[in-house]
């Protein structure tokens, strides 16, 4: 992965139960469009996983994060 531009409608697959996936209403796929820059160097992953930043959805590729979410038990009310 570079600095490629994401534009455009992409499916987002979601983990069953995460809290996007609730406010979606339970859905595990949804399509946004998209228009960023942003990408998570995977080298890292593990380790902000284990400081509780859950990252919740994946483009369909199963490459690019597209939804993080904070871990449940760090108390934070909606993130």
């Amino acid at each position: 992965m570079g600095a490629n531009m994401v534009l455009g409608a992409r499916r987002i697959d979601l983990e069953d139960g995460s809290m996007a996936s609730k406010l979606y209403g339970g859905l595990t796929q949804i399509v946004e469009r998209q228009r960023h820059r942003y990408e998570v160097n995977e080298k890292y992953i593990a380790q902000m996983e284990e400081a509780g930043l859950m990252f919740r959805g994946r483009d369909m590729t199963g490459e690019r994060m597209e939804v993080i979410e904070l871990r449940e038990d760090l108390g934070h009310p909606f993130f």
